[in-house]
């Protein structure tokens, strides 16, 4: 199966927090598949957990790291020191034409969930959906010239934003990082601020994880997800011989977590199929034979580099072509009077269709449970059930918490 990266509105605007770096495959259906099903489509290596550490390993700092005055204490009064996110970006970012205040906007919903983990605060549910349709949105502002095409500068800058979202090299992340303000990022200190990201980022992991494990995982329709249920996942040996990184026959908790990761990835990429086009990247972008010079089956040195700078270059191009095939997707679905050009108010109508339509689909995942596309009275019947009992799946509106306005949202969904 193909895999193309998450949206950065998806889950990699959170991700970029959680240091979950999601490169997950997309379905070439859409579909309520199974927990186990999903797992199975999700090829092993895929998501690095452990802020941003890759293969899921979870580094913990060393007694010599924690000499680092304050410990990871100091990093969350380093975060508190470093001010708001949106003031630090119109400080730091330009703020001329829509594109720039589009990748701005996004930029500080973004720091705001770092700051979020660091202080160990979650965003809620809704703020994960509305994040979805951030990628398309980025993408529209920058077709500047509204001429329905994306050119090559156009797909230049749009790269350029995208490079802003990633925590490893972000400024205000590495302010944050720099314990004792001398304008670098030493080892120690990085280190250190890992600790204070595994500590802090534990309420993000389990928010993202919350509705997908409520949609895979509940198995009795009780509306939770109980120990025994979470059990027969992490037991599973199908799911052991995939995630058991280190081969000890069990899951570690950082498996466990690269598992729970890549459940959310399946729930979130299906609730953001919202009928638009993506482009997919082939297989192999190269041929790594045709560097094999000798055709010996193995890569000198020499070969190896000039297989990576061909696989650059192609990437690239990919890359390019694919926005391309993407914007234009996004083009055709918003243009409602088809002149060839998406306008401001048609762009935030087709915005808005987008995040009704994602909310419709998670809706119908939590309470369609036989996948018929409605929701049927005995379907409805479960739910009050969940209601009466507070289970969490009956938080149908998303707020955190269950009261009338729940069974309100849901009969909306029946008419």
């Amino acid at each position: 199966m193909n895999s193309k990266a998450v949206s950065i509105g998806a889950v990699a605007v959170i991700s970029v927090a959680t240091g979950i770096v999601l490169m997950a495959p997309r379905a070439s259906e859409p579909s309520r598949r199974s927990d186990r099903a999903a797992i199975q489509e999700q090829p092993s290596g895929t998501a690095r957990i452990g802020r941003g550490i890759p293969d899921g390993t979870i580094k913990r700092a060393s007694p010599d790291h924690r000499s680092v005055p304050g410990g990871p204490d100091a990093v969350l009064d380093r975060s508190r020191a470093a001010g708001d996110p949106r003031t630090w970006v119109e400080a730091n970012r330009p703020l001329v034409t829509a594109s720039d205040h589009t990748v701005a906007d996004l930029e500080t919903d973004m720091l705001r969930v770092f700051r979020g983990m660091i202080e160990g605060r979650a965003p809620g549910q809704r703020d994960l959906l509305r994040f979805i349709t951030a990628e398309d949105a980025l993408r529209l502002a920058f077709d500047e010239d509204l001429n329905g095409v994306l050119d090559d500068e156009e797909v230049a800058r749009f790269h350029e934003a995208q490079a802003r979202f990633d925590p490893n090299t972000h400024p205000f992340v590495e302010q944050v990082m720099d314990l004792d303000g001398d304008g670098t990022v030493s080892d120690e200190e990085r280190m250190t601020a890992m600790e204070r990201f595994q500590e802090g980022s534990a309420a993000i992991l389990e928010e993202m994880s919350h509705l997908p494990t409520l949609v895979y995982w509940d198995d009795n329709l009780d509306g939770q997800v109980d120990d025994a249920e979470r059990s027969l996942r992490m037991n599973d040996p199908s799911v052991i011989a995939q995630f058991d990184t280190d081969g000890d026959g069990a899951l570690s908790d950082a498996e466990r977590q690269l598992l729970t990761s890549q459940v959310s990835v399946a729930f979130y990429e299906y609730v953001s199929d919202v009928g638009v086009p993506r482009a997919y990247p082939p297989s192999n972008i190269v041929d790594w034979r045709e560097f094999d010079a000798d055709s010996n089956g193995e890569l000198s040195e020499q070969e190896r580099e000039g297989l990576q700078d061909e696989w650059i270059r192609a990437r690239d191009e990919w890359q390019a072509a694919a926005e391309r095939v993407e914007f234009e997707s996004v083009q055709q679905a918003f243009d409602s009077n088809l002149d060839g050009v998406v306008t401001q108010e048609e762009a935030i109508n087709g915005l808005r269709r987008q995040q009704e339509e994602v909310v419709r689909r998670t809706t119908m995942a939590l309470y369609d449970t036989d996948g018929d596309g409605t929701i049927s009275m005995s379907e409805f019947a479960t739910f009050t059930e969940w209601y009466d009992a507070e289970a969490p799946r009956a938080d149908a509106d998303l707020n955190g918490v269950i009261t009338p306005a729940d069974v309100t949202y849901v009969l909306q969904f029946m008419l």
